[in-house]
């Protein structure tokens, strides 16, 4: 059986651990997303960010490749196609872009005919608007395509997936000083070979992520340390993205963010998920929607496509799903500002305190007696919905000055449900009746309370409930209630059910 092994990165740089350990108790962040429109249907494209602005080259539209460059202007977010100097390199796809202080290094790639991959290396030059095809000393990595290649200071290591025929798995380094290439003879546990993958840079290590072998989809990871030239495979604690070829790969605060790509029966996926170094996991990523934070919203699913860091947000732009070749660009905030959420708590709490002071002695200074039972009760509290209670506690009344009270006619359930109405503002029929089916008799005796203690919104329960039960049979007694205790609402259903109906 074979040992888990995994790489965690010298830790030396304290504002880097700062940055990977989680606070205690921190809410998991939601990423924010915006849409705009793409360049055009397009992927397997390359993408560069220099000097604020995003340098798309290449690609396929699903009917020839491409060989403009269009930039994306970060600060105005307009897209241009770039007019550049004398020669161009062939259209193509599946090639490699990557940026060394003002140059964009275009490797290989697939040129829509014959049997293999460009083996070609063409710099464009940012200042000057120039494109030169180089031709470097040392041993070629040959034709590539579906590869990776990622900078280290001033070498790019290229980790050769396709050439057009074959999946491979050597390791190619270009000196773009010295213009020179060597094949790189690393040890310990190599990547299989495979095309489509993806990678990343962290902290002097190469990350190699999934592909396709020619048979299957992969879903490993794969680590080289570039300083001993040693591979390392990544048995990942707990679940690993699912199998998958042509995701995207970026360095976002020293962790490994995946997006995207294709699974089996060619299904892609729009799940953004970050590999720590330090815990070893995968983590899936909330995204929701810029103009509406609480609604989660995942980028389209697409595979071929390109993602761009550009401070905290992630440009994800064009590739595909199936045969739908895509022209839009998603950007997601990484870091968006919290949102700050008024809850009203205070609210909640003493709404649940109240609540929880129903028939309470503690701090209770007026006692019910109401069939021979003590109900204890808070003078403040029933004074603050009945008028009839803020009268008899602050006028200097007999019932002022005393600590019990006697309340005759009314039975103990009913007078615990209007209670239970003044602590919670909730009114519920027989609130200690369990469940007995209320008889008219019952609603009267609610009724005739409601009125005594000017109880308005129970008042009005009760001429509803009256209402949905009026019947030939009852309508004089109701009548008759409603007459008594000035039941206006009650009153009038009653007329209207006398002139709907024959009497």
């Amino acid at each position: 059986m074979q040992d888990k092994q995994y790489i965690v990165p010298d830790l030396t740089n304290s504002s880097f651990e700062s940055k990977c350990k989680s606070k205690k108790g921190e809410k998991k962040q939601v990423w924010q997303i915006t849409n705009k429109d793409g360049p055009w249907r397009n992927k397997n494209h390359s993408t560069t960010l220099y000097e604020n602005k995003i340098y798309v080259f290449g690609g396929y539209d699903g009917k020839k490749n491409h060989n403009v460059i269009k930039v994306f202007d970060l600060d105005n977010h307009t897209w241009s196609t770039l007019e550049v100097q004398d020669y161009q390199p062939n259209g193509r796809n599946g090639h490699t872009a990557t940026l060394i202080d003002d140059k964009i290094y275009i490797i290989g790639g697939w040129l829509g005919s014959g049997p293999f991959a460009a083996d070609d290396l063409h710099e464009f030059d940012l200042k000057s608007r120039r494109w030169s095809k180089l031709t470097p000393a040392g041993e070629s990595p040959g034709p590539c395509n579906m590869h990776t290649a990622d900078a280290i200071d001033r070498e790019i290591f290229v980790f050769r997936g396709g050439n057009g025929k074959d999946y491979l798995n050597d390791l190619h380094c270009l000196d773009v000083d010295l213009l020179v290439w060597r094949k790189v003879d690393a040890s310990g546990n190599y990547p299989p070979q495979r095309a489509n993958h993806s990678s990343a840079i962290i902290q002097g290590h190469l990350y190699i992520f999934g592909g396709w072998d020619g048979t299957k989809r992969l879903n490993d990871l794969f680590a080289l340390n570039t300083s001993t030239l040693t591979w390392t495979e990544i048995i990942v604690d707990g679940d690993a993205p699912s199998p998958r070829a042509g995701m995207s790969l970026t360095n976002l605060n020293d962790k490994l963010l995946l997006f995207g790509g294709s699974g089996h029966s060619a299904l892609c996926y729009d799940d953004l998920r970050i590999y720590d170094p330090l815990t070893n996991k995968w983590e899936a990523m909330d995204v929701a929607s810029k103009e509406d934070p609480n609604k989660l919203k995942q980028p389209q699913a697409r595979a071929g496509h390109s993602t761009t860091l550009a401070g905290s947000k992630l440009y994800i732009i064009g590739g595909s799903y199936g045969p739908t070749y895509l022209q839009d660009m998603s950007i997601i905030d990484t870091n968006p500002a919290p949102k700050i959420e008024v809850k009203e708590n205070s609210k909640d709490t003493l709404l649940d305190n109240l609540r929880a002071r129903i028939n309470d002695p503690e701090y209770s200074d007026i006692t019910f007696i109401v069939e021979k039972k003590k109900f204890y009760a808070h003078k403040i509290v029933l004074s603050l919905i009945s008028e009839h209670f803020h009268v008899m506690f602050s006028s200097g009344m007999m019932d002022s000055k005393t600590n019990e009270i006697v309340i005759e006619d009314v039975s103990y359930p009913i007078f615990y449900s209007i209670m239970h109405f003044l602590y919670t503002g909730e009114f519920e029929f027989g609130a200690e009746m369990e469940g007995q089916e209320h008889s008219l008799e019952q609603l009267h005796e609610f009724l005739r309370f409601a009125d005594r203690f000017m109880l308005n919104d129970i008042k009005l329960h009760c001429e509803k409930r009256m209402s949905e039960i009026l019947t030939f049979d009852n309508f004089d007694e109701i009548y008759a209630y409603a007459d008594t205790y000035n039941a206006e609402n009650l009153i009038a259903y009653c007329q209207w059910f006398k002139n709907h109906n024959s009497f």
